[in-house]
Order: C-alpha cells, then sequence, then structure tokens
C-alpha cells in the first residue's frame, strides 16, 4: 500500500484517490514490423566507442544468448544498422584506392613507356600504403571513411618524387656513357635530393596543421591529415634510398622504341611545341606575368567573400 498524505493523522493510501493498473502508460505509441506487434530497441554507442565493434559484439550476443532462450513465436530481427552503410562505404572507397593505383600506374606508363620505371615508381606506392596504415594503429586510430580518403589522396602524391628521382637518373644514363647503373643511380638521386626534399616538406607543411587542430573538425579530419602527412614522409625516404636500388638493379637504357612510343612522343613533341611560345611570352614579359599572378591572387579573396556559405 502506497501512503500518499496524511489527514488527522490518518494514511490516505494510493488506491483511495486513483484507480491503479498494471498496464502501458499510453496506447498511442505503437511499434509495427511487417505488419505484426513488435517491440523496438535502439541500441546506441557511447562517443568513445567504435561503431562496428559495437555492431558486432551486440550481433554475437544476440545469436549466442538471446535467440537461443527467446519463447516459441518470438523472433528478433535487425531493422536498422549503421554497420550496412559503414562497410559500403569503406568497401567503396577500398575500390577507389585499387583504380588510383591503377590509373596511376597507366599515366606513368604513359609518360615513361616502358614496363621496368612503371613497376619500380609503383614499388613505393604499397611500402607508403603499409606504413601510414602502420602509423594509424600506433596513434590508436581505426580504418573509417575518412582514413581511406587519404589513403586514396596518397596514392596520387607518394609517385611524385619516385617519379622525379627515376626520371633523372634515367637521363644521367642516358648523357653519361661510360658509367655503371649504380654510379648513374647515386648520381641522380643526389642531384634531386634537395628539390625532392623541399617538395615532400611543403606537402607535408599544409596537411600536418590539420593534425593540431581542435574541435569537431579537427577530431575528423585528424586521421585523414595524419595519413597523407606520414605517407609523404615515408615515400620521401624511398624516393631517395628504395627507388636508387631499383634503378640501379633493374633500370635499362637503349631499348628498342616501338610505334606506340613514337606517336606517344610525338604527341608531347606537340604538346611542347605549343607550350614553348607561352613560356618564351612570360619570361619575355616578366612585369605583365606578375601583374597577372597578383591580379588572379588578389581576386581570391573577392570570390572567397561572396560565394555561399
Amino acid at each position: 500500500m502506497l501512503i500518499v498524505a496524511y489527514r488527522q493523522e490518518a494514511p490516505i493510501y494510493l488506491k483511495d484517490v486513483a484507480d491503479v493498473s498494471f498496464g502501458i502508460a499510453t496506447n498511442r505509441g505503437e511499434t509495427f514490423y511487417k505488419h505484426h506487434p513488435s517491440i523496438g530497441i535502439d541500441i546506441v554507442r557511447q562517443g568513445d566507442a567504435n561503431t562496428i565493434s559495437v555492431i558486432n559484439s551486440v550481433n554475437k550476443k544476440i545469436q549466442a544468448s538471446i535467440i537461443p532462450n527467446l519463447p516459441a513465436g518470438m523472433t528478433i530481427q535487425t531493422v536498422f544498422s549503421q554497420h550496412t552503410f559503414i562497410m559500403s562505404i569503406i568497401h567503396q572507397l577500398e575500390q577507389d584506392v585499387w583504380l588510383a593505383i591503377l590509373m596511376a600506374a597507366i599515366i606513368i606508363f604513359l609518360f615513361l613507356r616502358s614496363f621496368r620505371p612503371t613497376f619500380i615508381v609503383l614499388g613505393v606506392v604499397p611500402i607508403s600504403i603499409l606504413g601510414a596504415v602502420a602509423v594509424i594503429y600506433i596513434t590508436g586510430f581505426t580504418i573509417n571513411a575518412i582514413s581511406l580518403l587519404g589513403l586514396t589522396v596518397l596514392v596520387s602524391i607518394v609517385v611524385d618524387d619516385s617519379i622525379i628521382a627515376l626520371e633523372n637518373i634515367f637521363r644521367t644514363l642516358n648523357t653519361r656513357k661510360n658509367i655503371s647503373n649504380p654510379q648513374a643511380a647515386g648520381i641522380g638521386a643526389e642531384q634531386v635530393s634537395q628539390p625532392v626534399f623541399a617538395c615532400s616538406l611543403a606537402l607535408i607543411s599544409i596537411f600536418l596543421p590539420i593534425v593540431f587542430m581542435g574541435g569537431f573538425m579537427g577530431l575528423l579530419f585528424k586521421p585523414f591529415a595524419l595519413v597523407v602527412a606520414a605517407g609523404i614522409l615515408i615515400s620521401l625516404f624511398l624516393a631517395l634510398t628504395f627507388n636508387p636500388i631499383l634503378c640501379s638493379r633493374f633500370l635499362k637504357t637503349g631499348l628498342k622504341e616501338s610505334k606506340f612510343d613514337l606517336r606517344l612522343q610525338q604527341m608531347f613533341n606537340g604538346l611542347r611545341a605549343g607550350y614553348m611560345p607561352l613560356l618564351k611570352l612570360a619570361i619575355g614579359q616578366r612585369w605583365l606575368s606578375v601583374i597577372i599572378v597578383v591580379a588572379m591572387v588578389s581576386a581570391v579573396y573577392p570570390a572567397y567573400k561572396y560565394v555561399d556559405k
């Protein structure tokens, strides 16, 4: 008996002032699934928990402990799960990573026109990606949509340093006849070490500040920036060490050019013929070039100001 008040030292029970019965508070809210009455249960993870791990643990618990003990005629079904949405994004980004590697291989082959240099340059990609994944593991992050997006961007960046080093080594082999492959690899890598180093540091300086960004945006994009910065640093090391070693062993010159190579060379010569007059004009009219660049840079702020946000 629940006492709700006293009057003249006499207790007043809840049954004296209300009709009490067991049941739902209101029948205005009902849950149906496939036209059958049901009970909906939402499972919400904590802020610092991994969504995929939570979903896998819940599903394992349901299959092992709950379903075998259900009454006859009762079933449990998952109506909505973020697992499907997240995994579809991850699989799509994984495909994008492989597609980026394939496209990078095709572009490199078109410009280098040889399988050996193409495979030498592409050798940097899996090692850089593996190093970036190791950094993700060490720092406590996970493979998610943001980090996979960083890996996709990384594929197109890590080959730059290797292409520069390989092209200079190849040129050294062609211009210096009385020189061995190991010597040409050392000389060619040394000649471009400073510009390659400066280019990589410039790229790292763009992405690294995001790692120290605060707030929600910093928390969201920190894995992306960390993946790209770590991958660039690893690719820099590989371009000046691993690539020259491969070039000294596998790079060859004096290969016979095919008709396809000759057609590509003609196309590149046409592009060069159209570019050289523009370059000479820019060099001959330096002040005009400076004025155009300043005008373009000055137009950035008004454009940013009036673009919808």
